[in-house]
């Protein structure tokens, strides 16, 4: 993907002398400078490393919950319906 950004001369010139003390490119540099701030805002990461603090913490005892999720949600929502 290609995009196009305008600077002012001041940014310009920063963001060349700091490619340059890198030895890599502006485009490179942007690049990493804009990975770095998705990875501290979180919208680059993935929903593992969102959640991993939490998965599997909470169990609930039971080891069928894949394979019969339709039957178990069906259930629920029949005594759900009852109770009203």
């Amino acid at each position: 993907m290609t995009i196009t950004v305008r600077l002012d001369d001041d940014t310009e010139r920063a963001l060349r002398r700091a490619a340059k003390e890198q030895g890599i490119s502006n485009s490179e540099l942007v690049r990493q400078c804009l990975h770095d701030y998705l990875d501290r805002t979180g919208d680059s990461r993935f929903a593992w490393e969102l959640g991993k603090e939490v998965f599997g913490k909470y169990g609930s005892g039971r080891s069928d919950l894949s394979t019969k999720h339709e039957e178990i949600l069906r259930d629920q929502f029949r005594a759900k319906r009852r109770r009203r």
